[in-house]
């Protein structure tokens, strides 16, 4: 029998524990001959040992990659595996409490725990973007405890922007002091407090999809060291030998809290510009006009929007640059200078003439797939090998997870 622990922050609230049992029995019903057993990870009221998890797979039930999921469960869980945290899993929880309290209102305050981490921080503004795409309303973010501005804060400056009906999306797993922090934003305007995750479905369903990549990943990894398949699987048949000089070279940009300029507001900038959002950037548009999509964005102060023609200063600062106007002009000058001041730029309307491209993408069994042409435009191949390869994986998850559960 393997064993799951499920690794929670802890609180001295009564109500804590109750939804730490009821996450620990709802949790073993899904996974049949897995032990799983809750602990906390609080310096308060800490229960999580190495002795417990000796052996185990730990799944962080946590919302963002803070210090605890960074180094106090990885210090506890030394003789066992940590499997990523359960938070990216998480929104349509967040969004069906809101829901259940009555709807997002006119705005929507996101109350979040908060952090130092600067990974933390940007994992929290990527459930901020979502929220506001999902309801169609600006969406600010409040913290309960740590760097940034506080939840009565926010609540105060939405009062001040003339927001009258402001509902408050708890994002915390269980009941507690932060709930009694949070009824007591009534005073300041909110018309609404959502309730906490709690043990949603979506918790119970995140907790076993991510013990389950964590054991894939230990029978992949045993499968290696025994023989049993190969350390290098080509794919599609392709040698390394035919991929020609010149081939672009892959890399995953980490671009948090970095300037990435979209020039153009336009279908292709639409496309583009959530994922760069969900990456963490700091994206200035310029463009004369926008889409609605863009414009409520700017709306929602998750991007700037400089409504006007894009100019070589736009690129001061810039780590990344997207040329996608309808006009060529603009887009070369975005290119040349991105050429001068070394900023990698993608340009829409001519691939070969940028110094980057952008992959077809797709996810899978907690993995991101990215192909791009070895050579010339071929989107329709691009795009048919990225489906290739996302079902590929999608259908080894389950016939794995059929074997574990």
């Amino acid at each position: 029998m393997t064993r799951l622990v499920v690794a929670l922050h802890g609180s001295p609230a009564p109500a804590a524990s109750v939804v730490a049992a009821e996450l620990r029995d709802l949790v073993a019903a899904r996974l049949a001959r897995v032990a799983v057993e809750t602990a906390w990870v609080d310096a308060r009221v800490r229960t999580l040992t190495s002795a417990q998890t000796q052996g185990a797979i730990v799944v962080p039930a946590f919302l963002t990659a803070g210090y605890h999921v960074g180094v106090d469960i990885p210090d506890a869980a030394s003789g066992g595996l940590v499997a990523g945290h359960v938070g990216p899993l998480l929104l349509d929880a967040v969004a069906d409490r809101l829901r259940e309290a009555g709807g997002p209102g006119d705005a929507i305050l996101l109350a979040a725990a908060g952090s130092k981490r600067a990974e933390a921080l940007a994992e929290v503004e990527r459930v901020a973007n979502d929220l506001c795409w999902r309801f169609g309303v600006p969406v600010r973010v409040g913290y309960l405890y740590g760097d940034g501005a506080t939840v009565e804060e926010r609540a105060a400056e939405l009062a001040a922007d003339g927001f009258r009906d402001v509902s408050v999306a708890a994002y915390f797993i269980a009941p507690g002091l932060y709930s009694e922090r949070l009824a007591g934003l009534a005073g300041l305007g909110v018309a609404r407090v959502s309730a906490p995750i709690g043990t949603h479905p979506a918790l119970v369903e995140a907790v076993v999809a991510r013990y389950r990549e964590a054991l894939a990943r230990l029978q992949h990894e045993q499968s290696l060291l025994d023989g049993r398949i190969p350390a290098v699987t080509p794919i599609f048949g392709v040698e390394p030998a035919l991929v020609g000089f010149g081939a672009p070279y892959l890399a995953g940009l980490h671009l948090t809290g970095r300037r990435v300029l979209v020039a153009g507001a336009g279908a292709v900038a639409s496309r583009r510009v959530p994922a760069l959002l969900d990456a963490g950037a700091d994206v200035l548009v310029v463009a004369p006009e926008a889409s609605e999509l863009i414009t409520g964005l700017a709306a929602a102060g998750r991007l700037t929007w400089a409504a006007r023609p894009v100019e070589a200063a736009d690129l001061d600062g810039a780590w990344f640059a997207l040329a996608a106007t309808s006009d060529p002009e603009a887009n070369a000058l975005v290119g040349a200078e991105s050429e001068e001041r070394r900023v990698f730029c993608v340009r829409a309307d001519r691939v070969e003439a940028g110094t980057a491209r952008t992959p077809a993408t797709g996810t899978a069994d907690g993995l991101t797939v990215g192909v791009v042409s070895a050579a010339g435009r071929a989107p329709r191949l691009v795009a048919e090998a990225r489906d290739v390869a996302v079902e590929a994986l999608a259908a080894r998850a389950r016939t794995t997870t059929k074997g574990a559960a």
